[in-house]
């Protein structure tokens, strides 16, 4: 069977407190740019925090080191990150 869960937005903002001004955070944001050329360091930091914490919770995951190390053995979840941080322009403009 398959297990559906819910990420709240109180969840969001628990997760968010516990990787702001985190060194992974820096090294998440270094290891996007080396790895996909996009530099996401000019970014609102709250957009860019939600949208990790997001990914922490998808995986289960209870730190954002685990998710780094994550990151760094799964060449897809780059590219996962990657999307959901960029700016659907069609969306912009709407």
């Amino acid at each position: 069977s398959t297990e559906q869960f819910q990420l709240t937005e109180e969840d969001d903002e628990a997760i968010v407190t516990q990787i702001k001004g985190s060194d992974a955070l820096r090294e998440i944001i270094t290891f996007l740019r080396l790895r996909t050329g996009n530099d996401f360091s000019s970014y609102k930091q709250p957009t860019i925090l939600r949208r990790i914490a997001r990914h922490l919770q998808i995986h289960e995951l209870d730190n954002i080191h685990d998710y780094l190390n994550l990151l760094r053995e799964r060449p897809n979840e780059v590219e996962l990150l990657l999307h959901n941080l960029l700016i659907n322009v069609t969306n912009f403009f709407r």
